[in-house]
């Protein structure tokens, strides 16, 4: 299990897709990212000084980088298929109305204030953003799956890599 955060200035030296393939599990083991390279394309649209902090040449930072991101996702997962790595993607969304709900539990119930911070009230506000990029990202090689692998909806998206060898899959 990765979860994947802000990244780090090693990772920000590096494509966006490097700290995903450095994370991939070995063969005939199970491998699940929570958030993924797919924040390339839908945090980084919402917050464009991510953009600005990676390094990259003017000439890369126009409107045609989401294409190019799109093209260059799908060809990172069609080599992982290729090389007989299963790809199971989830997107698990939660309501604005359920996220609220949430929030306000993890305020209210003392054992669960670790999981608030006042970063999550300051991205609350791109939620509709957000949701309007996240539609988007479903027209990858390996689609995306929205109802129930995982028991615990996140406000994330997820990916889950297997390899065939897995003894999940026999």
């Amino acid at each position: 299990m990765y979860s994947f955060k802000a990244p780090f200035q090693e990772e920000l030296d590096h494509d966006y897709l490097w700290r995903a393939a450095k994370r991939l599990p070995r063969r005939g083991r199970i491998g699940i990212f929570n958030r993924s390279y797919y924040g390339e394309v839908l945090v980084v649209r919402v917050h464009p000084e991510i953009l600005a902090k990676q390094h990259l040449p003017p000439c890369e930072k126009d409107q045609s980088i989401w294409k190019h991101r799109f093209e260059e996702i799908n060809c990172f997962e069609r080599y992982l298929v290729n090389n007989s790595i299963i790809v199971l993607k989830l997107f698990l969304n939660v309501s604005k109305k359920e996220q609220k709900v949430r929030f306000l539990k993890r305020i209210e119930e003392k054992d669960k204030n670790w999981k608030f911070s006042a970063a999550d009230v300051l991205e609350r506000r791109h939620w509709r953003s957000t949701w309007r990029h996240t539609k988007i990202c479903s027209i990858t090689p390996a689609p995306i799956g929205h109802r129930g692998l995982l028991s615990q909806p996140t406000t994330s998206g997820s990916l889950a890599s297997v390899s065939p060898k897995s003894s999940l899959l026999r």
